[in-house]
């Protein structure tokens, strides 16, 4: 698969809203105490404001940039909110090694797998059932992910998806297809919640 956003220019994604440099969507009219985005050449538009509204930091997503690009996008993350931490989703190999470099002195990770005594994050492709089980043996929020891994009729997660959801163990949510950082930042939501 080539490393490129499909239909656009020299694999730029396309704008959140359309292509309008430094407007996110729903700030067009200038929403009260909402900051412009911040363009980065033609392959991003960083919402520095993320933080503040929502508790979840922007996160750049690495799929389909190049690594240059992702640390241009993560020195600027840090530029605008150094107490935040610079977190980027679905990088190409060499990232990882590459951003302890670029970045001496600040903490690099690659973190995959996600529990506490609140939650807990189950991830499972094939037949999706393994979140079910989890849900059905612990006092915790469960949060399923269904993977695309799989084959046949497992049709890229949505066989998954479709267990999961349709689940009758209690206290279980199902976030997207492969969006293990969508329930990371749920998880934290509610952690934060339960602590204020």
């Amino acid at each position: 698969m080539p490393n490129k956003a499909v239909g656009m220019p020299n694999g730029a994604p396309k704008m959140p809203n359309g292509g309008a440099p430094g407007v996110l969507p729903g700030t067009e009219a200038g929403a009260a105490g909402v900051q412009q985005g911040v363009p980065l050449g033609e392959f991003a538009l960083l919402d520095v404001d993320r933080r503040r509204r929502t508790g979840v930091p922007e996160v750049v997503f690495g799929e389909g940039k190049t690594s240059e690009q992702i640390f241009a996008l993560l020195a600027e993350l840090r530029a605008r909110d150094p107490e935040a931490p610079a977190l980027a989703t679905r990088c190409p190999a060499g990232v990882l090694d590459g951003a302890a470099t670029r970045f001496p002195g600040d903490a690099v990770h690659a973190d995959q797998v996600a529990g506490t005594a609140e939650c807990v994050v189950v991830v499972a492709g094939m037949d999706g059932a393994l979140p079910s089980v989890v849900a059905g043996l612990v006092s915790a929020l469960v949060i399923g992910v269904p993977t695309s891994v799989g084959y046949g009729v497992a049709a890229g997660g949505l066989a998954a998806a479709a267990s999961m959801l349709s689940s009758c163990s209690p206290g279980l949510v199902v976030v997207n297809i492969d969006n293990g950082f969508g329930a990371a930042a749920h998880a934290a939501k509610i952690i934060r919640a339960v602590h204020r």
